[in-house]
């Protein structure tokens, strides 16, 4: 199931109903939630795609609103670009939010994320001193903590 973190209610706080309707309404056609619903999902998973990187895990819900003003964000792009629209001025942070958060430059308050799970991330088993024959071990925590 895809992840759905924003609805109407969120969008509508920032543009109004009018608005969103607009975005989403093909030109000559008549407004459908399906176009607008659809391009909610995209944004989220983008936004998820970005969290994860960060080392994140997010369900395909969320209350966080660091992570809905990211998928606001996405949304926006892509409803302003099927449009053919110039994205105003006051959206621009909103869309550099997914990418500050998959670096991980903005935390996602309440959630921690896990270093071993991030891009680059790893980990590491523990060692067994009644094995032998085996190689000595070369890396490990304590040796990566000068790093």
């Amino acid at each position: 199931m895809p992840a759905t973190y924003i609805d109407t209610d969120d969008v509508d706080a920032v543009l109004d109903s009018d608005t969103r309707q607009d975005l989403f309404t093909p030109v000559g056609g008549a407004y459908t939630a399906s176009y607008f619903d659809r391009s909610v999902q995209l944004a989220s998973e983008l936004v998820k795609a970005a969290a994860s990187n960060a080392g994140y895990t997010l369900g395909d819900t969320t209350t966080n609103e660091t992570v809905k003003l990211a998928t606001l964000g996405q949304l926006l792009g892509f409803a302003y670009a099927r449009r053919q629209l110039e994205l105003p001025a006051q959206f621009w942070g909103l869309i550099n939010l997914s990418e500050a958060i998959r670096t991980g430059d903005v935390p996602l308050v309440g959630l921690t994320p896990s270093e071993s799970a991030a891009v680059g991330g790893s980990g590491f088993s523990t060692t067994d001193s009644t094995v032998t024959g085996s190689r000595e071990q070369v890396f490990s925590r304590s040796e990566l903590d000068v790093y």
